[in-house]
């Protein structure tokens, strides 16, 4: 008698949540890149790769999209696939497009030659514009599509979407920017979140090839040139690492990022429409789309290596695009070089100037980076090195061919995701050993030191001095390393005193500037304080309070509560909301003055007695009583 089987039912199938990804979208002069990023996992990277066929696939680097939109005339705005049908048309770049559809000023526009088709027509007529926006829209949808494609293969769910943008993008390029994405992607608009190139790339860079920058843990001023196809940009950082964590950094940006229109496209443009007037006069090229094309293809091919001081001479025949026909395209000497002069010069005048700024930190640590595709041309590199030796710094450093740096073309795109995937807090930064302190600023000259004044405890140190000590300011600047030992409590001068602790001071170096306070030249005793004032789990808020002692008692000069908040593209902390007096923006204003002869609470009155009265000359007491708040926020 044979066995009856019994089936068995199957386990049920393990769902694993979705990873929650940063997508960070970089939209360069030429093609697009897209990078996930995971917030928990810092060395989760996954760059999408277009494996499509392109007609122009020696423009773009493997694995880029092309982002040519159509609107010259009424065919398709945008190729969902093959370009190839595409190929006899007339095409712009997206991000050309985006100054004509966010309303470029005039001035701006002067400054980028190869939009004047683009200017000209829109003027001419009034739909083109909105014709312009929607091929933005449908390449963007593209890309939507294959990153929901992607999201389901490999399960990714994104949560925020960083754009990267030039840094010289005013308001109005960003607020139509999100207008398009969060019409392609169908996304809150808080959720989509714009980074500079010049800090995207700083960003990428700093986390995956920091060693190669040889800085061996020192604090570093790093000056990145970042040169694009349009523009150039550029920002200087002081790098401070965590001595007990290298990888563990922040960087502060030195003076303000940059940018200034420049690049291999402006080279390429005014070559080409040079040549081609040329022989439009003599009717010897045929001046199709495709011809055009072929030929400003080839010349970006030529133009890493070209001899900027000499010819250009190269043969073109592209078979049926030129019906056969082999033509010689040679350019004079003076016209490769003054069209380079002209594409060029502004940006390298620019980054000269910034690494003569940079050489002025002379005793300290500099480095200089240079990246983009405009940075592979030879001539250009030349002239950056001579640059940094004339003014004694070391040679730059070129992301490519130096680094060897894998999908060279998604650094800024992993760059800006990395930025929004930093999950650092208020909290986390104090716990780590970061410390707040008040700088003095006497006749003009800032100490090398700041007294403490906040840390990640419930202490509350005051910093007291005399008017007749002639400090001008106080600056509050952030140690975000300091790692202070509360143990180690340096003693007051004379056995009497010795019960009576004050507390540390630490080095300014490697630190940075949060706020600028003038100081007040009525004659009496001064006291400045700071103090947490939301729980010590969310540290959402410090209180700064500014008492003076004179001839009337104590007077509560300043009281003022500022939300913190956290710069993830430097990885500091900062307090908002600035003092509001219109004629001193740094000076710190009550909200009522109140004059007080005896403090209302009986412990801080005898802290603030005690050290008013005397103890000037060691300037700082430490205590751990919270001091009073008065009036409101």
């Amino acid at each position: 008698m044979s066995r009856r089987r019994v089936a068995r039912s199957k386990p049920a199938a393990t769902v694993c949540p979705p990873r929650d990804v940063v997508l960070g979208v970089d939209t360069g002069s030429t093609s697009l890149r897209a990078t996930f990023i995971d917030p928990i996992d810092p060395s989760f990277i996954y760059h999408l790769q277009n494996n499509e066929s392109s007609s122009r696939d020696k423009r773009y680097n493997t694995g880029d999209f092309a982002t040519d939109i159509y609107p010259f005339d009424d065919g398709p705005l945008y190729p969902s696939h093959d370009t190839r049908p595409f190929k006899d048309r007339r095409s712009t770049p997206a991000k050309s497009a985006l100054y004509i559809v966010a309303g470029a000023e005039e001035n701006v526009l002067d400054q980028y030659p190869m939009l004047d088709a683009l200017r000209t027509r829109a003027q001419e007529d009034p739909s083109f514009r909105t014709r312009l926006e929607e091929g933005l829209v449908l390449m963007f949808s593209e890309l939507w599509r294959k990153l929901q494609a992607t999201c389901h293969r490999r399960n990714f769910r994104i949560s925020t979407v960083a754009l990267s943008v030039p840094t010289q993008w005013r308001e109005n390029f960003e607020i139509k920017y999100r207008e398009i994405i969060v019409r392609a992607f169908g996304l809150a608009p808080e959720k989509v979140i714009f980074e500079t190139e010049a800090l995207s790339i700083a960003h990428y860079l700093l986390r995956q090839y920091s060693d190669l920058m040889i800085l061996h843990g020192e604090p570093a001023y790093v000056l990145f040139l970042d040169f694009g196809g349009q523009s150039m940009n550029h920002c200087t950082f002081y790098v401070v690492a965590n001595s007990d964590n290298p990888d563990d950094r922040v960087i502060y940006r030195v003076g303000d990022a940059g940018g200034v229109a420049g690049g291999s496209e402006h080279w390429e443009y005014r070559i080409c429409d040079w040549w081609l007037g040329q022989q439009r006069n003599l009717h010897l090229f045929p001046d199709t789309p495709r011809a055009v094309n072929d030929l400003r293809d080839r010349l970006n091919e030529l133009k890493r290596e070209v001899d900027v001081n000499g010819r250009m001479d190269f043969l073109l025949n592209e078979g049926d695009a030129l019906h056969g026909t082999v033509y010689r395209v040679s350019i004079a000497s003076n016209i490769v070089r003054d069209k380079f002069d002209e594409a060029l010069g502004p940006p390298l005048e620019v980054a000269e100037e910034q690494i003569r700024c940079l050489a002025e930190f002379n005793k300290a640590v500099t480095r200089v980076i240079v990246s983009g595709g405009t940075s592979h041309i030879k001539h250009l590199q030349g002239i950056l090195r001579q640059a940094c030796r004339s003014n004694g710094i070391p040679d730059p450093h070129f992301v490519r061919p130096e680094w060897n740096v894998n999908y060279e073309s998604s650094m800024i795109a992993a760059g800006a995701a990395y930025i929004q995937e930093n999950t650092l807090t208020v909290k986390s930064f104090m716990d780590r050993g970061a410390a707040f302190g008040f700088q003095p600023v006497r006749n003009g000259v800032a100490e090398n030191n700041a007294y403490i004044a906040l840390d990640a405890s419930s202490k509350s140190y005051k910093y007291r001095f005399d008017s007749s000590q002639e400090i001008s300011e106080i600056r509050i600047v952030c140690n975000p390393f300091c790692g202070l030992d509360h143990t180690r409590i340096q003693k007051r001068r004379g056995a009497a005193r010795a019960s009576r602790p004050r507390r540390p001071t630490f080095p300014v170096q490697g630190c940075y500037d949060v706020m600028i306070i003038p100081v007040d030249k009525t004659q009496g005793r001064w006291q400045y304080s700071l103090q947490w004032t939301g729980e010590l789990d969310s540290l959402s808020s410090v209180r700064l309070m500014v008492l003076r002692t004179g001839t009337l008692g104590v007077e509560v000069v300043g009281n003022k509560a500022f939300p913190v908040y956290v710069d993830k593209a430097q990885g500091c902390v900062h307090f908002g909301g600035m003092f509001t007096d219109p004629d001193n923006p740094h000076l710190p204003l009550p909200n009522e003055q109140q004059r007080l002869e005896i403090l209302s609470d009986s412990e801080s009155d005898q802290e603030s007695q005690d050290g008013l009265e005397d103890g000037f000359e060691d300037g700082f007491v430490g205590s751990d009583t919270t001091s009073v708040g008065f009036g409101s926020a």
